[in-house]
């Protein structure tokens, strides 16, 4: 998974407010093919998002709790800290950004995790800490993979949205063309999600 961000303005996310805003509002005038785009691409962001977030709140809780019940080191606890501020953080209530601030938060995680699972020496086993210990117990192995499945899906329904979008307009002079053939050639799945956001950021609706 890639580090680096793609970083919503606050003009953006004042933007998407709006949209939601119109969408639901009865007496509101129609809105334009690209809000509509846009509505529906932060929709399907929000409803992956959030799914992920919940899955994620529950078996991370899981570890939490059983490492309070053992003897976790200095570097575990600070491990564990960072997995408590993240839960306290996707429990409440959070906007379109700061929900992407926490897959991003998710994905380097995991990111993380699995850079050191490609060793599964009995040395490395051996010397891992109490919470890669825990991550294995409680199955993040699987969580990673039905994860990754999650955003392929994602994936593929914004997909479905942009190119419908395209085929209707007349559009051949912006950048949107050009960024989704981009998108659709890229094959890491995560540098897609991020690309994604970027373009949910830039649509000058």
């Amino acid at each position: 998974m890639q580090s680096s961000k793609y970083l919503s303005t606050s003009c953006s996310m004042w933007r998407i407010v709006f949209l939601f805003a119109v969408l639901h509002s009865a007496n509101s005038n129609p809105i334009t093919s690209c809000e509509k785009l846009e509505t529906s691409l932060v929709r399907e962001a929000t409803t992956f998002g959030k799914r992920a977030l919940s899955e994620s709140v529950k078996l991370l809780q899981r570890i939490i709790d059983a490492a309070e019940r053992l003897e976790p080191n200095e570097m575990d606890r600070i491990i564990l800290d960072e997995i408590t501020t993240f839960i306290e953080r996707a429990s409440h209530k959070v906007d379109f950004e700061e929900l992407n601030d926490l897959l991003i938060w998710l994905m380097d995680f995991l990111d993380l995790y699995y850079h050191d699972e490609q060793d599964d020496s009995p040395e490395l086993e051996e010397a891992e800490g109490l919470v890669d210990k825990l991550m294995r117990q409680f199955g993040f192995d699987t969580f990673e993979k039905n994860l990754e499945k999650q955003l392929y899906m994602f994936i593929e329904r914004t997909e479905d949205h942009i190119e419908a979008y395209l085929r209707r307009q007349n559009i051949k002079e912006t950048e949107l063309p050009k960024w989704f053939t981009d998108f659709k050639d890229e094959s890491d799945i995560e540098i897609k999600y991020l690309m994604l956001e970027d373009i949910i950021a830039d649509l000058d609706c």
